[in-house]
């Protein structure tokens, strides 16, 4: 029996995202080794497959070039889900049948891929702790989240259901997660400089309760926090609100922030090397600057009730910058602030 529900978290997971990366899969059950036996065993029944693609990134000093993997579903697995989930998951009844070739991001660069999986590990943890994502994927491409998406609109139109109560509490505030590919591609349709609004694919904008956070997912090469950028962030965020009707908050958007990594050690790097970058500049400023709150949410089991405590009491645990610089030998910890 457990082995069926991990195999459906695992293949509705590759389905909704369409890929994922293996560390973000394994935060959908408390055993790893189980969670690996099942992965290996729907590989080689061709349920799921492995995707690899790789890129130089644009840095002027260092061309090393950046490999890695990810995992998509098969045909054959979307058909498993239909096959035994139809009755509980009405919309795989309006999935094309049979299902048309689709291809993952294969029109996108190797570096638009990475960027948009490290938004997708940030959707798949806010999905573990009841955080939908609200999609607005609309291309000419045959990807298979596009296929998705049109199967869940004719499900919902068909059964009366309105996409935006999907995402609102009792109280009415709003709970989602939105892809900052689809925040950035909104704002470019209201604006001719829409080329001029920063909001990387790596980053994501979520709702919760009608608090907001920018998200954030660390990359294997880092990167620097700059507060113009940062805020320039925020005023595209703040175009996607107005334009979305969402709930604008008192005392400004995007003050709190999570960030995402591999683990305490790697945040706490993320911090120095950030301070080290900006003391060379004339802002002179550190991540800590740049938002009220910081939550550092390791992309793991632990991470993921970490995650649960700081979207439940809203100002759950963060790991505070101003103590790292200062105690260096427990700069590791988390605080209360």
């Amino acid at each position: 029996m457990k082995k069926h529900i991990v195999r459906f978290k695992i293949l509705m997971t590759l389905l909704n995202e369409g890929y994922a990366y293996d560390n973000v899969l394994r935060t959908l059950d408390d055993s790893i080794p189980f969670i690996n036996k099942c992965i290996s065993q729907m590989i080689d029944e061709k349920y799921i497959k492995t995707g690899k693609r790789s890129f130089v990134p644009k840095n002027k000093n260092k061309k090393e070039e950046i490999s890695f993997t990810f995992k998509m579903i098969t045909p054959k697995g979307v058909q498993w889900l239909i096959d035994n989930y139809a009755n509980e998951c009405g919309w795989l009844r309006y999935l094309p049948d049979p299902m048309p070739s689709f291809y993952i991001n294969r029109h996108l660069s190797g570096s638009a891929v990475y960027r948009m999986a490290k938004s997708i590990t940030a959707s798949i943890m806010f999905s573990n702790v009841g955080i939908r994502t609200f999609s607005k994927s609309k291309s000419d491409k045959e990807e298979l989240r596009d296929i998705v998406d049109q199967a869940k609109e004719k499900y919902r139109k068909d059964n009366g259901i309105k996409t935006e109560d999907l995402f609102r509490e009792e109280d009415g505030s709003v709970s989602a997660y939105y892809h900052g590919k689809d925040i950035k591609s909104t704002v470019a349709k209201l604006t001719d400089e829409g080329q001029q609004h920063a909001f990387l694919r790596n980053h994501g904008l979520l709702f919760n309760r009608s608090v907001s956070y920018l998200v954030y997912v660390t990359k294997a090469k880092g990167f620097v926090f700059r507060k113009r950028g940062v805020d320039r962030v925020r005023n595209t965020a703040n175009a996607f609100v107005w334009e979305n009707r969402l709930p604008y908050e008192k005392y400004g958007l995007g003050q709190r922030c999570i960030v995402f990594c591999k683990n305490e050690k790697e945040f706490a790097d993320l911090f120095f090397a950030n301070y080290r970058a900006n003391q060379d500049t004339k802002e002179k400023i550190t991540m800590r600057d740049c938002f009220v709150c910081i939550h550092a949410v390791p992309v793991s089991r632990k991470g993921v009730i970490m995650l649960a405590d700081i979207l439940n009491h809203m100002d759950g645990y963060e790991y505070d910058v101003v103590d790292l610089l200062s105690q260096e030998d427990t700069r590791y910890g988390a605080t209360r602030l």
